[in-house]
């Protein structure tokens, strides 16, 4: 079975999300809704969600595309609207615009956060819990130093087959 873009956009987009839901939770007073300071925060955690991009020019290409998206989207700021909102718009533009850049390169490394993540996300996929293990294993053994930000479909497929017949001839 293959997965989609979205589940791409998923794995790429967990550090992310978690950047910009520590950055939501400070103490201090939130700055004004799209202030150089506000931008500069929501850039800051965009910036770190993607420092395992190595190259840089595309990492500024996608934190900006993904700012003037939201900003564009929510003028009122992430306050304005609830948190579940802002992360599924968070993900739309992340995905946007991480696919309009061809090439992009880099990875997330194998942390249980991401692998956490990974995991919901092939179980939504794949129903069977058995092949969503056996898939992690494989990506764990095909990329030691973490999952890519970009897996081709070819890859997906190829590795679910072999999953699903390595546990037909254990059954």
């Amino acid at each position: 079975m293959a997965f989609n873009n979205n589940s791409k956009t998923a794995l790429i987009i967990v550090p992310m999300l978690l950047a910009i839901m520590f950055a939501a939770c400070t103490t201090k007073p939130a700055p004004k809704p799209w202030s150089k300071e506000y931008i500069s925060n929501f850039r800051d955690s965009l910036d770190t969600a993607f420092k395992a991009m190595s190259d840089k020019n595309q990492r500024n290409q996608i934190v900006g595309c993904i700012i003037e998206k939201v900003k564009q989207a929510i003028p009122k700021g992430f306050e304005s609207v609830p948190r579940d909102s802002s992360y599924r718009l968070v993900l739309k533009y992340a995905s946007d615009c991480t696919n309009g850049l061809k090439g992009t390169k880099g990875s997330f490394a194998w942390t249980k956060d991401n692998e956490n993540h990974l995991r919901k996300t092939v179980l939504r996929r794949l129903t069977d819990t058995a092949v969503c293990d056996c898939y992690i294993t494989k990506l764990k053994t095909k990329y030691p130093n973490g999952v890519p930000f970009s897996l081709s479909d070819s890859i997906k497929h190829t590795l679910t087959e072999e999953c699903y017949k390595e546990l037909k001839k254990s059954n």
